[in-house]
């Protein structure tokens, strides 16, 4: 497909209070960008629109909760800003819950709740923001959508099988999207970041992860390598490159992998250490 060097005036950031978000609102902010940042926390979004402030950029603040019971609050802002700017270039669905909290604290329980909330942000809430941009985006024949997946779409430990299965939808809902938007001139990117430290991965090092901290790659260096992705119109891509590429080989393997998976999780105990 035909790369583009179009640089988006317009960019749409979900889960943009911290974190992930947080990395790929600051990459997008230039002088001349309007970059609207959603999220739940407020006092989070004040931050980070002081610091797209600072780089150029004009913030827009939207306290938003994505995994609201009506998907009509999340259509009609990203209509009343499409309509504002007379359209909209990027929209990046960031926002995503591995089921630990905001402090790595409670919503541990294996149960129907847990993965309610799951399927509510993660599946749901992206869903209804790439929908609603995609919409627009068909009427005017342009826009890109970056879908923020994971290599825990490709595979992970039993003990966050739910947070895998939620990435798995958007990986695959992303490619078939990709597919039959290319009439609409609409680019769609798929995006599988590896370990970066944020506060999923802090939550994740509390509760005994044993991958040290100086192995997540930063928040940053994964938006510096979104932006080129998306710019370059890449179907699928990865960060950190050795984590998804050694991920995606294993997948190859199954089902002797996921057999793997299972005696070590019992032997070590990691199957049931966290979700208890």
């Amino acid at each position: 497909m035909k790369k583009v060097d179009d640089e988006p005036k317009v960019v749409v950031v979900t889960g943009a209070s911290s974190g992930i978000g947080a990395a790929l609102a600051l990459e997008y902010a230039r002088p001349s960008t309007h970059i609207h940042i959603i999220a739940r926390n407020k006092e989070r979004l004040d931050k980070v629109a002081h610091a797209i402030h600072l780089a150029g950029g004009t913030p827009h603040i939207h306290q938003l909760d994505l995994s609201l019971p009506s998907p009509q609050p999340i259509t009609d802002l990203i209509n009343r800003i499409d309509a504002e700017h007379g359209g909209i270039d990027l929209v990046i669905p960031a926002a995503g819950n591995i089921g630990l909290g905001e402090d790595g604290e409670g919503e541990t329980k294996w149960d129907a709740a847990m993965a309610e909330k799951m399927v509510d942000l993660n599946v749901r809430g992206a869903a209804r923001v790439i929908f609603a941009a995609w919409e627009r985006m068909k009427e005017r024949r342009k826009g890109k959508i970056c879908v923020i997946a994971s290599i825990a779409a490709w595979g992970g430990p039993g003990n966050f099988a739910l947070y895998c299965s939620s990435k798995a939808y958007l990986y695959r809902f992303a490619l078939h999207l990709r597919q039959i938007s290319i009439p609409y001139n609409i680019q769609v990117t798929t995006v599988c970041p590896g370990l970066i430290d944020s506060a999923m991965t802090t939550s994740m090092r509390k509760l005994g992860s044993i991958v040290p901290k100086p192995l997540h790659s930063s928040p940053a260096k994964l938006a510096v390598h979104v932006r080129k992705a998306v710019k370059e119109n890449r179907g699928v891509t990865s960060w950190p490159y050795h984590q998804g590429v050694a991920q995606y080989a294993f997948r190859g393997l199954n089902p002797v992998c996921e057999e793997i998976a299972v005696w070590v999780g019992v032997v070590s105990g990691g199957a049931s250490d966290v979700l208890t």
